[in-house]
């Protein structure tokens, strides 16, 4: 097939769609964390607890804070590149089979905020799971880059 790039812009971002439910783990686990290590501070001091745990739940704070604000997809005219935090990944866009309405995420990879989103296969059986805030933009996007992929029902096999 071939792709051309003049009526296909270069790149489209899309954020992805924050459930309620991400956002209750990931900031509750993240004020868990404030409450773990000030509660000892506040108490004994800041020598009350040891660098090493300060650092880990530093980090686990930062990395939690950055998938929350960093997951997002990228749709080239090659390529769907999927972002959330620190993990990334990329799938060729003439390889994606078909997309279906989602509402969990048991499937495939999952760089997803969100149970309301899309399943995308690709290749043979291959799944990619993930939340776009605008799936309609999203899926007519993707068709109008490879205008082969199928759009399920979610009830589809």
């Amino acid at each position: 097939m071939d792709i051309s790039t003049t009526a296909i812009p270069r790149k489209q971002v899309f954020f992805s769609r924050k459930g309620w439910t991400s956002g209750l783990v990931i900031w509750g686990v993240i004020v868990l964390l404030i409450v773990v290590v000030l509660i000892p501070i506040i108490l004994k001091g800041l020598q009350s607890v040891p660098w090493f745990a300060l650092l880990i739940l530093c980090l686990t704070m930062l990395l939690l804070t950055w998938i929350w604000f960093g997951t997002y997809y990228v749709l080239t005219p090659y390529y769907l590149r999927y972002y959330s935090g620190p993990f990334k990944g990329k799938i060729p866009v003439t390889s994606i089979v078909w997309v279906k309405h989602q509402h969990n995420l048991l499937s495939g990879i999952r760089p997803a905020l969100a149970f309301n989103g899309l399943l995308i296969r690709y290749n043979t059986f291959d799944e990619l799971y993930v939340s776009p805030a605008e799936k309609a933009s999203f899926i007519y996007a993707l068709q109008q880059i490879n205008p082969n992929v199928k759009v399920k029902l979610e009830n589809e096999l």
